[in-house]
């Protein structure tokens, strides 16, 4: 019997596995099919667990980089930890780390005036504009350089918002105006402009429930993929299985789907660069 030689290999072999072994093969066979669909709009969604794993991260921008993604749907924290590496990968909330983030909004909002108004997916990129051009390598810099817009419905749940009023009250930043609707104006868009949509989610929350959240209103995603560490018998949104989002209108009864149980910052790796 010969040995995988690539990863690409290795997942294609779990054809013949059962367990959670061959629910991976065929979730390689769903994201396969979503990448190949023209017609479908990709969601990546992913919690700050995977961005504090430097391969799972890695593999995320791969993901970014090579197409796999039209959006990305993340969280406040995830964004938080990214920024902090720009600060030698501390926390944000210490009081240097404050600072420099708060110089880093400064160069991001460096041509608005006072009482302008953006959304959080316009703050992010040009966030991400300002972390490209220092060499950054995280997900909000490829999204950027992608031209991949990136979702955080929570931006308001953290340093970075502190950051935003802190730095106007200094007189360091101008003081502007974040319209947490106009990201929901440009979801709303993607929904019912896209004959198609697909969703990957790499653990579960406030990402997962918001892709979700939206897809419902146009009749539930047509691709959905899941991989979480847990299981649906704890009754949290994040171990409950794809198969429940068909009674909330969140995926297509007909919709391709699977939901592992098993760590996506090992699992989803596998996947990306078997994938692309």
């Amino acid at each position: 019997m010969e040995a995988p030689r690539t990863i690409k290999d290795l997942v294609e072999s779990f054809a013949e596995s059962t367990g959670e072994a061959g629910r991976l093969y065929a979730t390689y066979r769903v994201i396969k099919r979503m990448l190949n669909d023209p017609d479908c709009y990709k969601f990546l969604s992913f919690t700050e667990y995977l961005v504090m794993d430097p391969t799972a991260l890695r593999a995320i921008v791969y993901y970014i980089e090579k197409g796999g993604a039209d959006a990305i749907m993340t969280t406040a924290q995830a964004v938080e930890i990214e920024v902090a590496r720009a600060f030698g990968g501390k926390e944000l909330a210490t009081l240097s780390n404050r600072q420099g983030v708060i110089r880093l909004l400064g160069e991001a909002l460096k041509d608005l005036e006072t009482g302008a108004k953006l959304g959080p997916s316009t703050l992010l990129e040009r966030i991400g504009s300002v972390l490209a051009e220092k060499g950054q390598t995280g997900f909000l810099a490829a999204a950027y350089r992608k031209h991949v817009p990136v979702f955080a419905p929570d931006l308001a749940n953290g340093v970075l918002a502190y950051c935003l009023i802190e730095g106007a009250r200094e007189g360091l930043i101008p003081h502007v105006a974040i319209d947490i609707l106009e990201d929901e104006v440009k979801l709303a868009n993607i929904v019912f402009e896209h004959k198609k949509l697909g969703a990957v989610f790499l653990a579960g929350g406030l990402a997962k429930h918001h892709v979700q959240w939206w897809s419902s209103f146009r009749g539930g995603l047509d691709y959905a993929v899941q991989i979480v560490t847990v299981r649906e018998y704890d009754g949290s949104l994040t171990g409950a299985r794809l198969e429940e989002s068909i009674t909330w209108h969140q995926l297509k009864p007909e919709g391709d789907k699977v939901s592992v149980v098993g760590d996506p910052a090992l699992l989803f790796p596998l996947l990306a660069y078997s994938l692309l």
